[in-house]
């Protein structure tokens, strides 16, 4: 649970320590010395104390993604009515607008049980004030964060069966996948893990960690 670890920067050193506070624990932390920790990070062009994911730079796209699918729940969970205003030619007073509006609220209620149609009379239209997902190009829309997404991870379509195509293609995306996105991340971690904590072991001069990637066909 990275994080619920702050980093402490040193005077003499980058690192003095770190402070990890659990979730389960109001404001109770412990101290941990910097060579009790193994602090796998990637190069953080604002910090050289954080890491920074390759999530980072796609932020925007993620809340797109996130907000588009609460949009999509909330407008099946109304049965796909949008948000709206009623209007109407006439002159109305308070009283008559409190009618009105509390008829409309009756008639939706009823409709949230069966479907039906709503009368209001009085020449009352209803306005939708919200866009409907066609103007405002949904599909496509979620399509294009998706892509975003997966392509800062470095996962092909292929990998989350999004994408078909023949047996070939399948197999050409996913010895891509282990190329250009796995094995440099498996890499990164074992040099990391070479520096800092195989070299502490006793006799521990020319031990090398490595990933077992014998049964990876890429």
């Amino acid at each position: 649970e990275p994080q619920y670890v702050k980093v402490v920067p040193g005077t003499d050193k980058l690192v003095d320590g770190y402070y990890y506070t659990p979730s389960s624990t109001t404001g109770r932390g412990y101290r941990l010395e910097s060579r009790e920790v193994v602090h796998v990070k990637y190069f953080n062009p604002l910090s050289r104390l954080y890491g920074q994911g390759s999530l980072s730079a796609i932020n925007r796209a993620i809340q797109s993604e996130e907000y588009a699918a609460i949009y999509q729940a909330g407008l099946f969970k109304n049965r796909g009515r949008m948000d709206g205003i009623l209007t109407t030619q006439q002159q109305l007073n308070e009283q008559t607008a409190t009618v009105l509006q509390n008829l409309w609220r009756k008639s939706m209620r009823l409709l949230e049980q069966n479907f039906g149609t709503v009368v209001l009379g009085m020449g009352t239209e209803y306005k939708a004030i919200t866009i409907t997902p066609k103007d405002a190009e949904f599909i496509n829309t979620r399509k294009l964060s998706r892509e975003d997404i997966l392509g800062a991870l470095g996962v092909p379509p292929v990998m989350l069966g999004i994408e078909a195509g023949d047996i070939g293609r399948r197999k050409e995306q996913v010895r891509i996948y282990w190329q250009n996105t796995l094995l440099p991340k498996l890499r990164h971690r074992d040099g990391v893990l070479n520096e800092n904590l195989v070299r502490v072991f006793p006799d521990g001069e020319g031990l090398i960690l490595e990933t077992d990637l014998t049964q990876v066909e890429a």
